[in-house]
């Protein structure tokens, strides 16, 4: 991961894994109830993922081997249409993705200025200063995801039909950094969405609404944080021949 005399000394170790996963797919009431189940567990020896540290004074991405990681879960999705107009969809995922083991972590920038188990490597190839980071949540992956949504189909009249949609997502918080900088966690956020539409034949004139409630949050960091859409409004004509 880069070349530097410190690194070639330690390479990145290939990524391994064993995985299992069981599930349901069925359908019930003449089609109009669909439910999935999955569960899934995965254990992954040298896993790889990027961090963002300070190498030399300078800011820089490098790979590193977790070591030992365990991932596991349940996911359920449902679709149900009551009647013929409406369609109900959800969805839930759990996901307990933990680094099982990482005993020489670097530690972010400014952790060995806040006592928080930051200390000198007693690696022989001296690895600088470094932290335990086994037994945490692995970044970029929130506990809990849910998405929830209903779209109405009506005849508006003998040649028009609408079609109204609202989409709400939930995640639970989420910390973007590898090595834990508290800097970089987001809070749990939920973001709805709504759309209507209007066809007339071959023409369709649609509406969309993003992130309704105007919600702040953060969507990805690396180098630097991004943020997620503000509230945005939409409209778009098609024809189809």
């Amino acid at each position: 991961s880069g070349y530097t005399p410190l690194r070639t000394q330690n390479p990145v170790q290939p990524e391994k894994s064993k995985s299992c996963e069981a599930g349901l797919k069925s359908r019930f009431l003449d089609n109009r109830l669909q439910l999935n189940v999955a569960a899934f567990y995965t254990d992954y020896d040298n896993f790889q993922a990027q961090s963002s540290q300070y190498i030399n004074g300078a800011l820089q991405q490098k790979l590193n081997n977790v070591g030992k990681l365990r991932t596991k879960g349940l996911e359920i999705e449902a679709q149900a249409m009551p009647v013929e107009w409406l369609r109900l969809d959800a969805s839930a995922a759990y996901t307990d993705a933990k680094v099982v083991s990482f005993p020489n972590a670097a530690c972010y920038p400014g952790q060995a200025q806040t006592g928080t188990g930051c200390a000198p490597s007693t690696n022989p190839v001296g690895l600088g200063n470094v932290q335990d980071r086994s037994n945490t949540q692995l970044p970029n992956s929130p506990k809990f995801k849910v998405n929830l949504g209903g779209t109405i189909t009506r005849d508006l009249a003998s040649d028009l039909k609408g079609v109204f949609t609202v989409n709400y997502q939930y995640q639970s918080k989420v910390n973007f950094d590898l090595l834990g900088n508290p800097l970089a966690e987001q809070k749990a956020y939920g973001v709805l969405n709504a759309s209507a539409s209007v066809a007339r034949g071959d023409v369709k004139a649609t509406l969309f609404v993003n992130n309704l409630l105007n919600d702040t949050y953060v969507a990805s960091c690396d180098y630097y944080c991004y943020y997620g859409d503000q509230r945005s409004v939409v409209g778009s004509v098609s024809y189809k021949w």
